[in-house]
């Protein structure tokens, strides 16, 4: 995972605000599971903001409900603040340890943060505790599902990122748990790797 001061550095903080801000900016498979994570919730903690273009999107596609956005890039939560702060509430903290209650969020979006965190557990350790009904996340699975430890690939634009093994990943939830998924399968050039990018709805 890069360092609090590498994601706060200006180039990394203007590539964020600069992409995924705008609703023709998501695919087709957010515009089916986005709906169906959104039904019947009364409000919304997204770990992982950046500078709040999910939140921006999700307007525009008409979902409405209480946003709290969270970051650990002091820059990038002061422009998401500047942009939506009107509109939502921005905290900069850590994934590791969230400072809210328990309970607190009917949805917990996470996607885009745990292919970026080798200690994913911990991290989903957190966001099951302050859910209330639902978590979206994705994971980045390697090609062997009985994988056991985390395989580390170099993107092109240099951001590291972890493939985690399914059994981990299953073995790790709770058994009280629901899980959807939906599935990206591709193929990475870089580092020669076939992975399955998933986004995972788990609920009770």
């Amino acid at each position: 995972m890069k360092s609090q001061a590498q994601w706060e550095q200006p180039g990394v903080v203007q590539r964020y605000a600069n992409r995924r801000h705008q609703e023709f900016e998501l695919v087709r498979s957010e515009r089916h599971f986005l709906p169906a994570a959104f039904q019947g919730m009364r409000n919304m903690l997204d770990v992982g903001c950046a500078s709040g273009g999910m939140f921006n999107m999700l307007t525009q596609m008409g979902m409405t409900i209480p946003y709290t956005g969270l970051d650990f890039s002091q820059p990038s939560i002061e422009l998401a603040q500047k942009r939506y702060g009107h509109l939502a509430s921005f905290i900069h903290a850590d994934a590791h340890s969230l400072p809210l209650a328990s309970v607190s969020f009917s949805l917990v979006h996470a996607r885009g943060l745990l292919p970026h965190i080798g200690d994913w557990q911990v991290v989903m350790d957190e966001l099951l505790r302050v859910m209330r009904k639902r978590v979206l996340v994705d994971i980045r699975f390697a090609s062997a599902p009985s994988r056991s430890n985390y395989s580390i690939a170099v993107t092109a634009d240099a951001v590291d990122f972890y493939t985690v093994s399914q059994n981990d990943f299953y073995d790790y939830l709770p058994r009280y748990l629901t899980v959807k998924r939906f599935d990206q399968a591709y193929h990475h050039a870089g580092t020669d790797q076939d992975l399955t990018e998933s986004t995972m709805l788990i609920e009770l």
